[in-house]
């Protein structure tokens, strides 16, 4: 990150906004900026004061930077040369540079300096096939960046066709130039490679390899010193010595040092060149031909980023307002949406292009405001000034940094939510700080139809957009001013007929200016109403959903809609709050199996919080302070959560307190230095004598039976259970012989130091095998009365536990959140859930202290901070069979109904086959349609290696990858009714696809084809096959474009902006369109097209690509709070007002297409992801697996299923808390 604008520094140049300065010299400075998109470029911008030979030089920078291909090298993506301030565009790189990393953080580490010199020696054989030399090749001058080193800077470069530098003349960097140039002669090849040996020399050392006291010695010791090698790495210190050779003859070339280092990659040429002083190398007439392109491809990618500057990448100017105004307090919250938006300027032009910012003085945000606003207002400044969203000028005011608007999609959301009201409002302000300045004078009091235009809209103002007490003072003046004007009219007035018509034209244009103001006022009311529920999500579930509900039912705004989906489809349904946890010795929290109570050791004592009933929330203190109750953990609780054990302070006695009364089971029970090592939900004790030697005694103290070492006794206090490499052994408590149950074949081997998983009702039986790592575990699960394998669950998180019946597995998950697995075994969870309190996100990682499932409420508790979050999991829960293998939903048929999956299929519990199967099964109940077929892949064939696959809209064509008759490896066409293959379209040898889409009606396949062995984008091919005619009716080569069909199969549109006619082979680019598009689809009409690109927002197009209409932004957009991650496939309803798309898998986000607004965070419906999307009318139906489940997007449906779920209506405070305005009336 740069450092912060100065207030001379430009708000745009050309089509960019500055957000930052990342260096200034004496001729220009060089800044962080944003496009339109929010894509971050570097602007290197010339000073209008430059004379021409500054100009000249600046000409040949953008020259020769565009004639270098971008191999570790900061691409050039504009030129203007022509305009008073010349400017250049490049491509940013986020990363420290070499010199700054080295300053702050010591010398590179071996490896690193090893790809460092791959990269920038990479960096010079792109530089030096361009025919340009650099000149000012130094650590200054490569960023680390993401993924690798990067030469940036071609300040004083010049290609070799242009005359030589004038005699006397040096350019460049003493310690870094050649000594050949600090002589005086011209600069070639070989003085970027000095500087490349010097680079690597300083990498690897931490000094300067050169440096003096004064210039004169640097240039000294340049031309007459060998600096010391022993630092660099062994593998490069002969290349850097021949690197720093005095004579340029005897310098290797940039292309003869990456093959020294690459060890003659088979791709790459056979041999290098030597520099010398000569011409450098020209570029070839054919540069596919030139397998100088091929060594740099291999270069580049093997130069890597180092890991000591993954962490250090600078986040975009809208992830740091977005990262702010997460942490903001939500009381700060609304001043600083107020502060935002009085900080913008709307343009004129709807698309939000010629929008700026403006600046406010202290005066203006805080004058005359209550002290609660006040200290809220000078909280976001502070908090937004900090997080780089605001600059604070010379005369205490603010003003947010130019780039904000395009960077920021929050911002940008609410300007286009509310730009007529922004507008209206800054006109207000303008007027009022007029007047103001003026004195105050009557004469300058807004009037005429600008000022009726904003007393109109005034009452219906947002919170956000409402006047602050200086405008409200000019408003009444205005007001009282118009009154008293209106009274002096009507003084001239005469004449019964000419009152009377007066009279009702005032009065018909008093009732439909009411109306309008009414109209307005219930939308504000529905938007803060909306806002209001989104807050109380994670602290009150049920009032949220209830206030959703009720924004709709006020008025039917994009916002309030977005309220009424996200409370239909909210998981949390109730919030817990526990007392404040004191933490000490042995402090411990723990959830019961059941989900009925929490439970807090402390300092304090013991203390259950009931999690159910009427008695919701109520603490009971069980045990007081001072009383010794071990870690809840481990051994003192039972497993039901019915019984504590309690051990005097002394030490020398325990006692089994019921955890619903308090009360003891049995009288003291001296100890006698035995130590607990567990309590049966029936009060028996596991004592571990410390001779040796563990008994299971009653309450009362009286033995039942010995414990085998390494043995454990189970929940019920009926079952003795040990571990062995080949199972567990179980034997009953009151004698009898034990039995062997054995694990199942090609499990892994239980840890069996671990302690056992137990049920609450001590039924089953978990046994664990944690992975190498640690960081996860398979779970064989056995029913101990049956004395059998119920099954194996695989991939869980290390700490998993029972859900209160024992039908399924709970685990946290660094990665996935929390994750549900079946008891009956399985290879995949049958739900994720993420963290609660995340108002449906899933970016964030909030601790979890403790998980527990309760099934007879089919919900998931989450105890995280001092609240115990209780989650909606009833449609993961459904009945169904264990997820033996790897199963994937590649496509669903139109409406949802019937689904093609892909399994790796698995004939036992292992799941560690890698064979493959395809099914087409019906997504309501689960069943196969069809038998399921063979699909002949390997997972270690040098291909892509995902089964993928395709299905009509009516379900009666799938297309899917495999081998042909002759192992070819391709994609069949089959009839779903007959099982009948209609064609197998092999791929070319040592090809195969990597995607593949099949047109509605099933007329044509397009697949991209890639090439096995070679990296993706390289060996790519876009092909269309039709399918009637059974031939190739399209194939473009090197490029990594998909697409989609249009609904009636005529056309195919290209994520490249390429629209192809099927019928006649025409073909229309549309320019605008192309560049940075991910996914494409068309409404069912073909009336609009849906574009995603890479920064996350959505353009929507009409049907024949030659108009865009709008583009809406997300959470999803970059600088959101889920920007950056995957939109995947998208679909639109069949009247083509919502388009939904799959967002990171998990989760679904959804647009109005008539609003062009975003409906909301991602929602997250139940199950363990999403895999595919449709709609059946207004219900959407999300796949995962083999089963699809539903969400009515209807509004009376969704009331419905909120007055359900939350079981009440808003009571008389929240009402009127929430809705002062608005009259009290059921909601359900």
């Amino acid at each position: 990150m740069g450092s912060p604008l100065l207030p001379d520094d430009p708000e745009r140049i050309g089509a960019y906004w500055p957000a930052s300065r990342l260096g200034e010299g004496a001729q220009g400075v060089v800044y962080e900026a944003y496009d339109r998109a929010g894509n971050r470029v570097a602007v290197k911008l010339l000073r209008r004061s430059a004379d021409e030979a500054v100009r000249r030089l600046f000409r040949r920078e953008a020259q020769a930077a565009q004639r270098v291909a971008g191999f570790c090298t900061a691409r050039v993506l504009e030129v203007s040369s022509g305009s008073d301030e010349p400017y250049l565009v490049g491509e940013y790189v986020p990363g420290p540079s070499l010199g700054v990393r080295v300053r702050d953080g010591g010398r590179l580490a071996a490896d690193e300096v090893v790809r460092l010199a791959i990269g920038i020696a990479t960096g010079l054989a792109a530089i030096h096939r361009a025919g340009v030399v650099h000149r000012d090749l130094k650590p200054g001058n490569v960023l680390l960046g993401p993924d690798g080193p990067r030469i940036i800077d071609f300040g004083i470069a010049r290609s070799l066709d242009m005359s030589q530098t004038a005699s006397g003349v040096i350019m460049g960097t003493l310690g870094y130039m050649a000594p050949e140039v600090l002589s005086g002669k011209r600069a070639g090849p070989a003085a970027d490679v000095f500087a490349w040996g010097a680079t690597v020399l300083y990498a690897a050392s931490g000094e300067e390899p050169f440096r003096g006291e004064t210039m004169v010695e640097t240039a000294y010791r340049t031309v007459r010193h060998r600096p010391d090698l022993s630092t660099v790495p062994p593998s490069l210190r002969a290349l850097v010595d021949r690197a720093l050779s005095q004579d340029p003859d005897l310098r290797p070339a940039a292309t003869e040092i990456l093959l020294s280092l690459l060890g003659d990659p088979a791709d790459a040429p056979a041999s290098g060149t030597r520099t010398g002083a000569g011409p450098a190398e020209s570029p070839p007439e054919s540069p596919a031909v030139d397998p100088r392109i091929a060594l740099m491809q291999v270069g580049a990618r093997r130069a890597g980023p180092a890991a000591s500057d993954a962490g250090d990448q600078a986040p975009t100017l809208g992830e740091r307002a977005e990262e702010t105004w997460a942490v903001l307090p939500e009381r700060v919250r609304p001043l600083a949406h107020e502060l935002m938006l009085r900080l913008v300027v709307p343009g004129s032009l709807p698309d939000g292009s010629e929008d700026t910012v403006r600046s406010a003085s202290p005066a203006e945000l805080l004058a005359g405001r209550p002290d609660t606003e006040r200290h809220a207002m000078t909280a976001a400044v502070a908090a937004l000034t900090t997080g780089g969203a605001l600059l604070v000028l010379p005369d205490g005011g603010i003003r947010p940094a130019p780039a904000l608007i395009p960077a920021w999609p929050r911002l940008r959301g609410w300007i286009e939510t509310d730009r007529a009201g922004t507008t209206v409002r800054l006109w207000l302000t303008t007027t009022a700080l007029a007047w103001e300045g003026n004195g105050r004078r009557s004469e300058d009091l807004p009037h005429g139809s600008a000022w009726e235009r904003c007393a109109a809209w005034l009452p219906t103002a947002p919170l956000h957009l409402r006047p602050n007490p200086l405008e409200s003072a000019c408003a009444n003046a205005a007001s009282a001013l118009a009154r008293r004007t209106v009274r002096r009219h009507r003084r001239f007035r005469a004449g019964l007929s000419v009152v009377t018509v007066l009279a009702l034209l005032a009065g018909g244009a008093a009732w439909l200016q009411s109306r309008e103001i009414d109209r307005r006022r219930a939308e504000a009311t529905a938007r803060t109403t909306a806002q209001s529920a989104e807050t109380l999500r994670g602290t009150d579930p049920v009032a949220a959903m209830l206030l959703g509900l009720a924004s709709w039912r006020v008025a039917e705004v994009p916002e309030s809609r977005a309220a009424l989906i996200a409370a239909a489809s909210q998981r949390e349904i109730q919030a817990t709050t526990t007392p404040a946890f004191t933490y000490g010795e042995n402090s411990e929290r723990m959830l019961s199996g059941t989900g009925r109570e929490a439970f807090q050791v402390s300092p304090e004592g013991l203390r259950a919080v009931v999690l159910t009933g009427a008695d919701r929330g109520r603490a009971r203190t069980l045990l007081p302070p001072g009383t010794k109750t071990g870690l809840l953990g481990s051994s003192h609780l039972s497993e039901d959560g019915s019984l504590v054990v309690a051990t005097a302070p002394d030490g020398g006695t325990l006692q089994v307190v019921s955890t619903r009364d308090g009360k003891a089971l049995a009288p003291p029970l001296p100890l006698n230095g035995r130590q607990v090592s567990g309590v049966t939900n029936r009060g028996e004790l596991v004592l571990g004598s410390p001779t040796g030697g563990t008994e299971l005694v009653s309450p009362g103290g009286s033995t039942i039976t010995s414990v085998p070492e390494d043995a454990s006794v189970a929940p019920d206090g009926r079952h003795i259970v040990s571990c062995s490499t080949a199972g567990v052994t179980v034997r009953p408590v009151d004698g009898g012989p034990g039995v062997l149950v054995p694990r199942p074949p090609g499990s892994q081997e239980p840890t069996c130091h671990r302690k056992f998983l137990f049920s609450p009702d001590g039924g089953r039986l978990g046994a664990i095998s944690l992975s190498a790592s640690g960081n996860s575990c398979d779970v064989v699960v056995y029913d101990l009365a049956a004395r059998r394998v119920v099954g194996e669950a695989a991939g869980l998180g290390p700490e998993p536990r029972f859900s209160s019946r024992g039908n399924y597995l709970v685990s946290t998950n660094t990665t996935n959140g929390t994750e549900v697995w079946s008891a009956d075994g399985g290879s995949l969870p049958v739900a994720r859930v993420p963290a609660a309190g995340l108002n449906n996100l899933t970016s964030a990682r909030i601790p979890v202290w403790d998980l527990a499932l309760d099934e007879e409420t089919e919900s998931l508790l989450q105890w995280t901070g001092d609240t115990v979050h209780r989650l909606d999991v009833s449609g993961a829960l459904a009945p169904g069979p264990p997820v033996r293998t790897y199963v994937t939903t590649r496509a669903v048929s139109g409406g949802g109904r019937t689904a093609l999956v892909t399994e790796r299929f698995s004939p036992d519990l292992s799941g560690r086959s890698d064979r493959f199967q395809g099914r087409v099964v019906d997504t309501r109940t689960g069943k196969d349609v069809v038998p399921a077929f063979r699909q002949n892949l390997w997972v270690a064939q040098d291909l892509p290696r995902t089964a993928l696959g395709d299905i009509s809209d009516d379900g009666r064509l799938i297309a899917f990858t495999q081998g042909g008759a002759d192992d070819r490896y391709g994609i069949t066409l089959r009839e779903v009714g007959t099982g009948r293959d209609v064609l197998h379209w092999a791929a070319a040898e040592g090809s195969g696809p990597a995607w593949v889409d099949l047109a509605p009606d099933g007329a044509h396949i397009a697949a991209l084809q890639q090439e096995g062995g070679v990296p993706t984008g390289e060996g790519d091919t876009l092909k269309i096959l039709d399918v009637r005619t059974r031939k190739e009716v399209r194939s473009v080569s090197g490029t990594q474009a998909r697409g989609a069909f249009s609904p009636d199969g005529r056309y195919f549109l290209t994520t490249d902006g390429t629209l192809l006619d099927l019928k006649t082979g025409t073909e229309r680019k549309e320019a605008t369109f192309s560049g940075g598009v991910r996914n494409v689809a068309y409404s069912s009409d073909g009336r609009l097209v849906a574009a995603f690109r890479e920064t996350g927002l959505v353009e929507l197009w009409n049907g024949q690509v030659t108009q865009r209409i709008a583009t809406m932004s997300s959470s999803v957009s970059r600088g959101g709070g889920r920007g950056g991650q995957d939109l995947g496939e998208f679909t639109f309803s069949p009247d083509g007002r919502l388009l939904a798309a799959v967002v990171d898998g998990d989760s679904v986000q959804l647009w109005d297409t008539d609003r062009h607004y975003a409906l909301g965070d991602p929602l997250l419906l139940p199950g363990r992801g999403v895999e595919a999307l449709a709609f059946d009318g207004d219900t959407l139906w999300a796949a995962a697996g083999t089963r699809a489940r539903s969400l009515d997007l209807t509004p009376a449906r969704l009331a419905e299923r909120v007055c359900r779920r939350a079981g009440r209506d808003l009571t008389a405070l929240e009402w009127s808390t929430y809705l002062p305005d608005v009259p009290r009336h059921p909601l359900c």
